[in-house]
């Protein structure tokens, strides 16, 4: 993900969130927490140039790494590719090495 803010406030990690802690999801926090977690946000800084060589995965089924998150620092990064696979955050690794493997290859123009 290119911030924090997706992974905790709109994937599965959302549930981790104790929001009355925080003064309750209705009453402001949500949007307070996402102002502080997206602050860190690689979408904040210009693009550098090497990212016309990088090559993005995103697993169809990740419940920690929402879509929208993947596409916007695909969005951001020009030049750069996005390929999605099937399975999620951790069986994509387990079930789709060799096209991670080819993915890295690709983005050393190998």
């Amino acid at each position: 993900s290119h911030s924090p803010g997706p992974v905790w406030l709109d994937g599965i990690l959302t549930h981790m969130v104790d929001w009355d802690a925080l003064g309750g999801r209705s009453n402001g926090a949500e949007d307070r927490l996402r102002r502080h977690l997206t602050s860190a946000s690689v979408l904040a800084v210009p693009p550098r140039p090497h990212t016309a060589t990088a090559v993005i995965v995103g697993a169809r089924r990740d419940g920690y790494i929402p879509p929208a998150a993947v596409k916007a620092l695909h969005e951001h990064w020009p030049g750069s590719e996005l390929r999605w696979l099937p399975g999620g955050h951790a069986t994509m690794i387990w079930r789709q090495k060799d096209a991670l493997v080819d993915a890295i290859l690709s983005s050393f123009g190998t």
